[in-house]
Formats: C-alpha cells, structure tokens, sequence
C-alpha cells in the first residue's frame, strides 16, 4: 500500500471510531495525526500521534482502529505526562494493559498482535 493511502486509512478509522464511540470521536478532534518512522509502532506525547507507515500497513482496519483508540487512550490519560521520574518501559507495559483492557472491553476494535494484556486487570 502506498505511504500516500495511510492518511485516508487513518481518517477511515477516525469517521468509523466517530460513529461507535463519539467520546472517543471528541478525544479525536484535539489530538494531531501523523505518519512517522521515528517511531516503531505508534506513540503519543499526549497531544500528537504518531503511527509508523510500515505497521500501519498490514493492519486490518478494526485493528487499525483499536490502535488509533490506544493512543488517544494514552493522551487522554495523560499517560506521558503522569510518567514524570518512573522506569519508561514498565510504566508504558502498564500503561498498556490499561488501555487495552478499555479496548477489548468497550469498543470490540482489534488490537494488533503482540498487544501486552492483562486479563486479570
């Protein structure tokens, strides 16, 4: 898939995420989009998020919009910011259960493969 076809995947995502779940439709209108390979996957600062063009890619779309919701999940949660002095990786694993738990359990969007859970959490 072109590089030039992620955006209109990405706003596919963003009009789908409007229509089954506005709040996170809301959360959607203060966060910026965009296309990086700075980043691996997908990150967020809690402002802008980034999404790697080559990960983005092989993703289904509901896993493209199950990724989309982790990240304004993130930014929402003010996750970055909470952060301030504690280990990156265990907060971010954490961090990532919460916000996965959210996913599987309020939107039924795929997450992408690999995605940390917690079932118990």
């Amino acid at each position: 898939m072109p590089v030039q076809d992620l955006p209109k995947r990405l706003q596919a995502a963003l009009l789908r995420i409007r229509g089954d779940h506005p709040f996170f439709g809301v959360l959607a209108l203060f966060a910026e989009f965009r296309i990086s390979e700075a980043v691996k996957t997908a990150a967020t600062d809690g402002r802008t998020l980034w999404f790697n063009a080559a990960f983005l890619e092989d993703l289904s779309p509901d896993a493209v919009a199950g990724l989309v919701v982790h990240e304004l999940l993130h930014a929402a949660l003010q996750h970055a910011a909470r952060r301030k002095t504690r280990e990156p990786l265990p907060w971010n694993i954490a961090a990532d259960i919460v916000v996965n738990g959210v996913i599987r359990k309020d939107t039924g969007y795929a997450l992408p493969a690999g995605a940390i859970e917690d079932e118990a959490l």
